[in-house]
């Protein structure tokens, strides 16, 4: 049975180290918004979250929300302690990407379910990306592809592959204050 679980541990560095899941768009927490695209599939999930995000671990308290509490070393040490808890398959999702919607996820996954790899990676056009992001949020800066944060354990094995889809504003990951802005004129336009 498919498991999903958000990410929400991270320090929020570029934006000033807020609790970037709460951060409001469009007058709601982003984490809100991720999880109301995941619940339109009827999927349970939990909210991974580090002791850096007291206040996401109180939010979740508050709204009833499962979570799981990792170490905060960093994402990838989180990744795997949460692989090691919760098994495969596992959807993972991220807490900053307040457009996300219900088809983009089961577009993904119809697709994701299909391929014969361990991981599959949901990812932009590095030049799609760079219309809408800002470029201190690149990942790999010589890459021809940008990962999501969206990505699907299937097994613990090292095979991978990604799927690339170019989607915006549904894809838009808030990671900067320039990236905060596009969202609240996105909002405005919605």
């Amino acid at each position: 049975m498919l498991k999903v679980v958000i990410m929400a541990g991270g320090r929020g560095s570029r934006l000033g180290f807020i609790e970037k899941p709460l951060l409001k768009i469009c007058n709601k927490p982003m984490i809100q918004r991720v999880i109301e695209a995941i619940e339109k599939l009827n999927y349970s999930f939990y909210v991974a979250a580090s002791p850096l995000c007291m206040e996401v671990i109180k939010w979740c308290i508050i709204n009833n929300i499962n979570y799981i509490v990792t170490k905060g070393i960093d994402y990838v040490h989180d990744l795997d302690y949460i692989l090691q808890m919760l098994g495969s398959p596992l959807l993972v999702l991220p807490s900053d990407m307040p457009f996300l919607t219900s088809r983009i996820l089961k577009e993904f996954l119809d697709r994701a379910l299909s391929m014969n790899a361990d991981v599959i990676t949901l990812s932009v056009p590095t030049h799609e990306f760079l219309k809408y992001q800002d470029p201190s949020s690149l990942t790999f800066k010589h890459n021809s592809t940008q990962p999501t944060g969206i990505s699907l354990f299937k097994n613990r094995g090292h095979t991978w592959l990604e799927i690339i889809m170019s989607k915006y504003p549904e894809l838009l990951n808030v990671n900067t204050y320039c990236e905060v802005l596009r969202a609240e004129y996105i909002c405005q336009k919605l």
